[in-house]
């Protein structure tokens, strides 16, 4: 059992975020807009802001999914301010802890962060500062939360909200999944059940499910206020060789004449040597990857972020919580594993609103690339096995660390990593690979089944993601269509066409080259469509589906399986009438 799940919660404590003030007055709409202005310097919120903050308020469980630069942070800033009660914030981002900390005491809000970057005196400091009830806000790691003794501290105060940031990372499907963070439900118990606010800008309909339930958000307070952005640009080119991959890049950055550009490499060796050719080639660009140490990535970030390095060659370990408003490119030097991880890179351009472009190379090499990184077969049944049985079958003191579990269990750590994730999923541990994990009490035999299950579902849709990401590559029909698509969103009004993607742009250029004068006695003719409401279709990723729309440059199919999906007509392989 975790260590979370092993302290109970104290009784007696309340922990609901009262929309009340000192005074036990319910709090007015003029309080609320006077403590906007005064605190954080705004007139009004941003759309979608006043409904989540309504509800924090109110107690109510919330998952917000909104797209970068649409103000999550502040929907739970202003209730802080407004409660005496602590709110704890977890974030998987330490490098953005210390900003977040300065901007609010800087706004006259007490906020600490306790996270493995703080040496001995300034944890203690923290510790102290929170134990005396001085703390209106809390940053911290979920690898932090799992630990007892922090744990302990916080049963100590009246925690009002919980909020988890990034949240998808929760998520079995996310993009990002870190494994402390199936210990917040252990956690969120200890500490009496608090409100929770769950806040990201990339989620699935299956990844903003399972976070609900992992969080016990009800359905109703799924929020999701879309992530199209307008201002991004979104272009696919698609180099024959690794020389022309090499030389799209450089023409590129040569050509960006303001703001910040991030080049994001799926390997570390692709990025060392991509920035070695770049500063050859005479464009200053910085590197970053996790394999650096830690004072060469803060050195390299800090010159970035200060402007003083205007491009950046990194791999996905950059740019998570990176608030730079300025970056006017993000290009993608070889295809990430998911439309999600697309998005989530892409939101780090045009934070200020003034347009940007987001690039994708992408060569066949690139698919196979990423097949490799999913980690080939889903763990056996035998491996599940040999895990389990070492972790039920004596437990050290404190729980197994993964090195020795690893050593235990004969199997390599990368290995070991996905049998964990698939026996967590059905949760069947206890604890983290931090603190120790322990077997849950379960029945071996049913744990090792729904864990084989759950691991085979996870490698089919990774399967799913890769290759959704390949069609979004290949297809010629609109890129935020199909991207709005995948997410279960349309554009606005029903639109197919954003007007502003590189496949957009390519078809109003050919309307206009094939434009002939019309004849004046003759109205003009809609576009003939392939494709009638209700037909059925198959497409040889996505089997058979429903057509719920269709023009000359895309399909608009209902899939039993991956939702509704943008098909351009050369994929659409097979039709049955009725």
């Amino acid at each position: 059992m975790s260590v979370a799940a092993a302290m109970p919660p104290r009784p007696g404590r309340r922990h609901d975020l009262e929309s009340t003030d000192k005074a036990g007055s319910a709090i007015s709409p003029a309080k609320l807009r006077s403590t906007l202005k005064r605190v954080f310097g705004l007139r009004a919120l941003r759309p979608g802001q006043n409904e989540v903050i309504t509800r924090v308020m109110a107690g109510q469980g919330t998952l917000a999914v909104m797209p970068t630069g649409a103000g999550k942070s502040l929907c739970y800033q202003l209730p802080a301010v407004l409660s005496d009660a602590l709110t704890v914030v977890i974030s998987p981002l330490i490098a953005l802890m210390k900003d977040q900390c300065d901007a609010l005491a800087e706004r006259g809000v007490a906020a600490v962060q306790l996270n493995s970057s703080l040496d001995a005196g300034r944890r203690l400091e923290s510790e102290a500062l929170l134990t005396r009830g001085a703390v209106r806000v809390l940053f911290t790691t979920p690898e932090r939360l799992a630990d007892a003794r922090t744990l302990g501290l916080l049963q100590e105060q009246r925690v009002g909200l919980l909020v988890v940031d990034e949240a998808h990372c929760i998520s079995q499907w996310g993009h990002d999944f870190r494994p402390a963070f199936s210990a917040l439900r252990d956690a969120r118990r200890a500490l009496g059940r608090p409100p929770v606010l769950a806040l990201t800008a990339t989620a699935s309909l299956p990844v903003q499910r399972e976070i609900a339930e992992a969080l016990g958000i009800p359905r109703s307070g799924i929020l999701c206020h879309g992530i199209y952005r307008p201002n991004l640009r979104l272009a696919v080119e698609l180099p024959q060789t690794e020389k022309e991959r090499h030389e799209i890049i450089l023409r590129r950055l040569q050509a960006l004449d303001k703001g910040g550009a991030i080049v994001y490499c799926a390997t570390v060796r692709e990025a060392a040597a991509l920035h070695g050719r770049l500063n050859e080639a005479g464009v200053t660009v910085g590197l970053y990857h996790g394999k650096l140490p830690v004072k060469e990535r803060t050195v390299a970030q800090e010159a970035f972020m200060g402007g003083e390095c205007r491009a950046m060659v990194a791999t996905n370990a950059f740019g998570m919580g990176i608030d730079k408003p300025d970056i006017r490119l993000v290009l993608h030097a070889q295809m990430p594993a998911s439309i999600e991880a697309y998005v989530q890179e892409c939101g780090r351009a045009g934070r200020d609103g003034e347009p940007a472009d987001c690039v994708l190379l992408f060569r066949e090499g690139d698919r196979a690339l990423q097949q490799f990184f999913a980690g080939g077969q889903a763990p056996s049944r035998e491996e599940l096995g040999a895990v389990w049985r070492a972790l039920a079958s004596h437990t050290p003191q404190g729980g197994w660390l993964p090195a020795a579990l690893a050593e235990m269990a004969r199997m390599p750590q990368r290995r070991l990593a996905q049998v964990l994730a698939a026996l967590r999923s059905v949760r069947a541990l206890r604890g983290t690979e931090a603190t120790g994990l322990k077997a849950a009490k379960l029945e071996s035999r049913d744990v090792i089944a729904a864990a084989t299950a759950a691991a085979e579902q996870r490698q089919q849709n990774d399967r799913d993601g890769l290759e959704a990401m390949v069609l979004y590559a290949k297809a010629g029909n609109c890129r935020w269509a199909s991207v709005l698509a995948h997410f279960g969103e349309a554009l606005d009004g029903g639109r197919m066409h954003c007007g502003h993607c590189d496949s957009c742009e390519r078809f109003e250029k050919l309307l206009a080259e094939q434009a002939e004068p019309a004849d004046e006695a003759e109205a003009p003719r809609a576009p003939i469509s392939a494709y009638e409401p209700g037909q059925r279709v198959r497409v040889r990723r996505f089997g058979w589906g429903e057509v719920q729309e269709s023009s000359t440059e895309a399909v608009r199919i209902a899939f039993p399986r991956h939702g509704v999906r943008d098909i351009h007509p050369d994929f659409v392989l097979a039709t049955a009438k009725g």
